[in-house]
């Protein structure tokens, strides 16, 4: 079988469907129109999830027709052993370019961070997350996955069943067998039946189905068939969200939560996919400033640990207004220390000295860290951003001078190994001495 090809493009780069277009990826017109049709599909108005975020659809001159990621990364499956992959836009200030490999291995790190992400097993694995496109290392992952729970045994349960039969047994359907039968040689029943079809395994089933169906690599595709004899006794689900409702996670039942955690991204019904697909292609999305404010979050409370700094992530405490208490603030990071305290706000955007003087700097989010510096009578606001090459100015600082609010930006070097705050760190700790 013919392994997926993988175009891969960064955040803010274009696909088309013209070959031989420079600084274009490349899809065929037929899925081109898939993913024209996918992004049109899931337009919607809501804050949360709007399509301008995820892709845009424009025209190029000489090229027509063009799409373009925003700061959603992941991967799209076609279903016609194509992938589109889209990955994050890192820059380091000790290499004018970074390997895809490289970029790849930052973004799975970032992913490992995320609360309830289903694909925390990726370390377990013993996948080469460089060498893998993403779509295969989150089917493999899956696989795994699967097959411990299969060594351990699938779990069966107690099902009700209602039958017409010759024989009697359970309860007797009184209603139902004055409608179905005439004489005595049936009897309608309600009994119940120990069986593996059980609605966990039916999601499992229904998934395993759904990735033999979007063409995933040879060996991806051997696992899975193999799997799928397993479960020969279990019917797939017909109502997913249904099924979901039903799964019960009683004693014995240790694996299955992160089966159908991973089930649940697979078949459209997690956080994370945040656009669904249809039959024509899958959709395994992901939001850099949802990534980046974990991973950055996680690191700190690492670096703080077992100190006398109080780190908390996404407090909720206080609110823009006291009377009455409205607008609730939620800023990504407060460090507390001897009664004196630094927030921090991480921005997924690439600042730029073409952006003037503000250096692309959003005037709402400048407003949004002066309410933080009032509230929380904060020593020092920080502005996290990754790095970028493209801002000249390593070192920006705004005050007030009547009221002593400053706000501080920083950037963050996402190709370092172990020191990737620690330049962050060592100036809270001297704001806070």
């Amino acid at each position: 079988m013919k392994d997926n090809s993988v175009v891969m493009i960064k955040e803010y780069q274009s696909v088309c469907c013209v070959k031989g277009m420079q600084g274009y990826g490349y899809l065929d017109s037929r899925n081109f129109a898939k993913l024209e049709s996918f992004i049109l599909k899931n337009s919607r108005s809501d804050a949360d999830n709007n399509v301008l975020e995820l892709m845009k659809i424009t025209y190029a001159s000489q090229v027509g027709k063009v799409i373009t990621a925003r700061n959603f990364v992941g991967t799209i499956n076609f279903g016609s052993h194509t992938s589109l992959e889209i990955l994050p836009k890192i820059y380091s200030p000790n290499s004018d370019t970074l390997s895809d490999e490289k970029v790849k291995e930052i973004f799975f790190k970032m992913l490992l961070s995320v609360k309830n992400m289903p694909f925390k097993k990726i370390s377990e694995s013993n996948i080469n997350v460089q060498k893998n496109n993403i779509w295969e290392i989150f089917i493999k992952i899956f696989i795994d996955r699967v097959t411990i729970l299969v060594k351990q045994g699938l779990k069966s349960g107690y099902l009700t069943c209602c039958d017409n039969e010759a024989y009697f047994k359970g309860k007797l359907q009184i209603r139902e067998h004055l409608r179905e039968n005439f004489t005595d040689e049936k009897h309608f029943i309600e009994y119940d039946v120990f069986a593996l079809n059980r609605p966990e395994n039916k999601i499992i089933k229904s998934t395993l189905l759904f990735l033999q169906k979007y063409n995933c690599c040879s060996q991806n595709l051997k696992n899975i068939v193999q799997l799928l004899k397993f479960f020969s006794d279990v019917s797939p689900s017909k109502n997913y969200e249904d099924d979901f409702l039903k799964c019960r996670f009683e004693r014995g039942m240790t694996g299955y939560a992160d089966v159908l955690n991973i089930c649940r991204a697979f078949l459209g019904g997690n956080s994370f996919n945040v656009f669904a697909g249809d039959n024509n292609l899958s959709a395994l999305l992901f939001p850099m400033e949802l990534l980046f404010e974990s991973y950055i979050a996680k690191i700190l409370k690492k670096s703080f640990m077992g100190t006398e700094y109080e780190i908390s992530v996404q407090e909720q405490g206080v609110y823009l207004f006291d009377t009455p208490q409205k607008f609730r603030l939620r800023p990504d990071i407060v460090i507390k220390h001897n009664n004196s305290m630094v927030v921090l706000d991480t921005k997924w955007k690439l600042l730029t000295s073409s952006g003037g003087k503000k250096n692309g700097i959003s005037q709402q989010d400048i407003y949004q860290m002066y309410a933080y510096a009032k509230r929380y009578s904060a020593k020092q606001v920080i502005l996290l951003y990754p790095y970028s090459d493209n801002c000249e100015q390593q070192c920006i600082e705004y005050h007030t001078d009547v009221e002593s609010v400053c706000v501080k930006v920083m950037f963050v070097d996402l190709t370092k190994e172990d020191d990737i705050v620690d330049e962050v760190v060592a100036h809270v700790k001297n704001i806070l001495i």
